[in-house]
């Protein structure tokens, strides 16, 4: 196991940097195609989960219709990797931005587990809190 090598963080960054990107462009279907079919989402609210790609694709669909759109900044994450298999967490600021132009930041906490498929690097979990 190599912890918080170069490639291996980039790898992190890209992915939270694409999701974010395409949470902000309310992109349901890019979002999509960051997850494996069969990935898991844990949120911070309660109740906020889904797992598989119906679940994940109500979520998304719900989240990318709301008034506000959701992202995070994050230092350097943590990153452990075995393989075709990594995870990571990081501390984050969650950053809301309103429809209406207002925003509101608050302290979050990112963590996930990727694997390496055919396409490139997906989540299989993603966890915020």
């Amino acid at each position: 196991m190599t912890v918080h090598d170069d490639e291996s963080a980039g790898i992190v960054e890209d992915i939270l940097s694409r999701l974010v990107a395409r949470l902000r462009a309310r992109d349901a279907d890019g979002i999509m195609e960051l997850f494996s079919d069969g990935a898991a989402l844990f949120g911070s609210a309660a109740g906020e989960h889904a797992a598989g790609a119906p679940g994940l694709r109500t979520f998304f669909t719900t989240i990318t219709r709301a008034s506000a759109t959701y992202g995070w900044t994050w230092p350097p994450p943590l990153v452990a990797r075995r393989g075709d298999v990594l995870w990571f967490v990081a501390p984050a600021t969650a950053e809301l931005r309103s429809d209406d132009g207002t925003g509101q930041t608050l302290p979050y906490r990112l963590s996930g587990v990727l694997r390496k498929s055919t396409g490139g690097w997906v989540f299989e979990l993603f966890n915020g809190s």
